[in-house]
């Protein structure tokens, strides 16, 4: 099953791992060059269920020896939000 909630209102490339990164209402997802679906979060907390994502980047950090891929949704009500994934 795919993980949309709407019309996609972001998409970006990640140059590194060739990742499909996508933005839609309120779900950030992480899919394969492929089109698998790796990761799907919804980034609304309880008291905040209709703060869709107006703005997404990437951003990548190298720490000792994890590799930090980081996701950055600005969102409607003006908060910013970090997401991270790693790998070794």
């Amino acid at each position: 099953s795919t993980s949309i909630c709407g019309p996609v209102s972001h998409v970006i490339v990640n140059e590194l791992s060739g990742e499909i990164v996508t933005t839609s209402g309120v779900l950030l997802n992480v899919w394969t060059l492929n089109g698998q679906l790796l990761v799907s979060k919804n980034t609304s907390g309880m008291l905040d269920s209709l703060d869709d994502i107006t703005a997404l980047t990437i951003s990548h950090r190298e720490d000792y020896e994890e590799h930090l891929k980081l996701y950055i949704t600005g969102h409607q009500s003006g908060h910013i939000r970090v997401w991270r994934t790693a790998s070794y």
